[in-house]
């Protein structure tokens, strides 16, 4: 059918069989979105995917109204989410309690909630579908400035951030050491514009379409051999550099006998069995998961002069979750989520309460607003948290520990480096996951902490996965998940502080403050044209 060029565009309507069936695509554009992202993450680890993921997405947005490109991207979001934080649900259902008419919602409303975020990215990308050069600048920006509110809002969950998709590409994501992961996000974003106007933009010239390509190309090789020299010179400075021998051991507790006091005596003598194997000679650290010692340390005297005992024994200092309890001031008992540090005397020197908690895991948040939240949760702790930054030293190297998720966080690793912390160390109880992707999701992070500050990490996980990261980002050695280990590793500890130590998240705050000046600028504009044409 034939347009007349004479006639208003705007009289023109599109055949009802093409109206018909647009939603419907739209709407499939934005699961398969919400599909390729989700697998682009660990365990399925489709990695490449991350890279034109949102290509179906950002193909559909031009030309919809303003409230159904928000609904598309919740769309998108909700499948992303709901598939990559499935485990969730086995998790609230059999260890936390809950039935699973009500681990159910809770799944789908913090799926719902991460997919808002995807919802006002969609919402920026429709406004702005009419000028492609400052899009291709701007929507990076804004997805960078999302992510970053979103690692901070309501006590931050950056978990699945876009760039730690690419946690096994070590080359590509080198330039975490300048940026944070918030930088890797920004090229993949960028990439999936240039698909999209390479291979999907309407009306774009030939010419138009081989420049995207080969821009897109030619971002990625040059960040890829870029990060290989990176790398050489890491290991280089790694190979003159002083080191640490540790033991990481993977115990594989089940969770339902982790806390029973029948197994406790059982799974001390595991863990020191275990370490044993590693220990024909001492080593500079000897690593247990997060509460390996499933008792009070110190109220459980037996017990915590067993634990003495074989570190004196061993000359080897042990590090170990261990759950504390201190009477402050007030003569109020307060619990601590900790890493309790045992030098070679067999005395404590040290200890490092967790700092950043789980919210429904370890404290119920707004109790006292909210007191009926804690009857649907009956088995949520009720630690304090600890001050961050805290080290632990062992005499020749000072260790900056990180409790569980904690690793997701970034500043909290920043802030032990910062401190003079020369090791990393993860402690964590993956239990709850069960054999599902939540344990290699949790993992693949602690690769952008050894990249950002340029320091090992050493990670013992209960059921696993425990392992090595270099300075480099490179995973050396690694123990399966749900199996009894202990690893023997030697640790270069590269004394260097990074961009990233030294300003943190300077890069997402200045797209956070881009987008918010676009926004300003957007909005100043609509008042003054509205004014203008009235």
């Amino acid at each position: 059918m034939k347009i007349n060029p004479a006639l208003p565009s705007r009289i023109y309507r599109q055949p009802e069989r093409t109206r018909r069936w647009r939603p419907m695509r739209s709407h499939a554009a934005a699961v398969i979105s919400g599909i390729l992202m989700m697998v682009a993450f660990p365990k399925t680890g489709v990695y490449a995917a991350a890279f034109i993921a949102l290509v179906p997405l950002l193909t559909v947005l031009p030309g919809l109204r303003a409230g159904v490109a928000f609904r598309l991207g919740i769309l998108a979001g909700i499948v992303h989410y709901t598939g990559l934080l499935y485990w969730i649900l086995p998790t609230l259902h059999t260890y936390g309690g809950l039935p699973l008419w009500v681990a159910a919602p809770i799944l789908l409303l913090l799926a719902t909630y991460l997919a808002a975020y995807w919802g006002l990215f969609a919402l920026v990308c429709n406004r702005i579908a009419g000028h492609p050069r400052l899009s291709l600048v701007m929507l990076p920006c804004v997805w960078v400035a999302l992510e970053f509110v979103r690692a901070h809002a309501f006590s931050g969950f950056p978990w699945g951030a876009l760039g730690y998709s690419q946690y096994a590409w070590i080359q590509l994501i080198q330039m975490s050491e300048w940026t944070g992961v918030y930088g890797v996000s920004f090229l993949i974003l960028l990439i999936n514009m240039l698909s999209a106007r390479a291979f999907f933009s309407d009306g774009a010239s030939a010419r138009l379409r081989v420049v995207a390509a080969t821009a897109a190309v030619m971002v990625l090789l040059l960040t890829h051999f870029s990060g290989d020299m990176r790398i050489n010179r890491i290991n280089r400075l790694m190979t003159g550099s002083q080191s640490l021998t540790a033991v990481l051991v993977q115990g594989n507790i089940p969770q339902n006998q982790k806390w029973d006091p029948s197994f406790q005596t059982a799974t001390v003598q595991k863990y020191t069995r275990l370490s044993a194997q590693r220990l024909k000679t001492p080593a500079d650290l000897v690593i247990w998961p997060e509460t390996a010692a499933p008792f009070y340390f110190g109220y459980n005297r037996p017990l915590s002069l067993y634990l003495s005992d074989f570190s004196a024994e061993r000359q080897s200092p042990l590090l170990t979750g261990v759950p504390t309890c201190v009477v402050d001031t007030n003569k109020t008992l307060r619990y601590y989520n900790s890493a309790l540090l045992i030098d070679t005397d067999g005395r404590e020197s040290g200890r490092y309460h967790k700092s950043h908690l789980v919210p429904f895991g370890e404290y119920v948040p707004l109790q006292r607003f909210l007191p009926f939240i804690h009857k649907l949760t009956v088995q949520t702790g009720n630690f304090q948290a600890g001050t961050p930054g805290t080290l632990l030293d062992t005499g020749t190297n000072p260790i900056g520990p990180l409790i569980c998720y904690e690793v997701i966080f970034p500043a909290l690793a920043r802030t032990a480096v910062r401190n003079g912390a020369d090791v990393l160390v993860n402690i964590t109880n993956d239990a709850w996951f069960g054999d599902t992707s939540g344990p290699y999701q949790h993992f693949s992070m602690g690769v952008f902490r050894a990249i950002e500050n340029r320091r090992p990490l050493l990670r013992a996980a209960n059921t696993g996965i425990s392992g090595h990261i270099d300075a480099s980002g490179c995973i050396r050695e690694t123990a399966r998940l749900q199996t009894e280990a202990a690893l023997r590793v030697t640790a270069a500890c590269p004394r260097m502080q990074t961009i990233y130590t030294r300003w943190g998240d300077g890069f997402a705050s200045c797209c956070l403050a881009a987008s918010f000046l676009f926004l300003l600028i957007c909005c100043y504009k609509n008042i003054y044209y509205n004014k203008f044409e009235s």
